[in-house]
């Protein structure tokens, strides 16, 4: 029953000529009775009209660190302008490090973005992961 209306039929089967010793279940649903429920929804999202800029920075990053938790972090640090951060490229460095590159895009919603908002964005990055992550910004 949906909305107190009958949708279709169930029941136990009187007899069973199974070995099993399991009385079957069946039911029946009338599909055409469930048109009347259904609902349509379309979803979208409209997609930026403004122009997304990419970065790549590449950093010394110890072999211990977990990568999902450098990009967790950089899309914490502004989830309206910090779009996408991937862990792009990852080389060996030593036993105990890697060079590792991210590719991070940055694209505001309402406007296009400054080249002051850029790097004051880029700085935020580059400040934010060597504290936390013990990474260092390879020149």
């Amino acid at each position: 029953m949906i909305d107190k209306q009958p949708i279709g039929i169930y029941g136990w089967a009187q007899k069973t000529d199974n070995k099993v010793g399991i009385i079957p279940i069946y039911f029946e649903m009338d599909f055409n009775s469930l048109v009347d429920f259904a609902v349509e929804k379309i979803a979208f999202k409209k997609i930026n009209d403004f122009p997304y800029v990419e970065h790549d920075l590449t950093f010394l990053v110890s072999t211990d660190i977990d990568y999902n938790n450098i990009i967790n972090t950089v899309m914490s640090l502004d989830k309206k302008i910090v779009k996408f951060y991937s862990a792009k490229g990852l080389y060996k460095q030593s036993d105990n490090s890697r060079s590792a590159t991210f590719k991070i895009v940055f694209q505001a919603g309402g406007h296009t973005l400054t080249n002051a908002e850029i790097e004051k964005l880029r700085n935020k990055v580059i400040g934010e992961l060597p504290n936390k992550f013990r990474m260092e910004l390879k020149k």
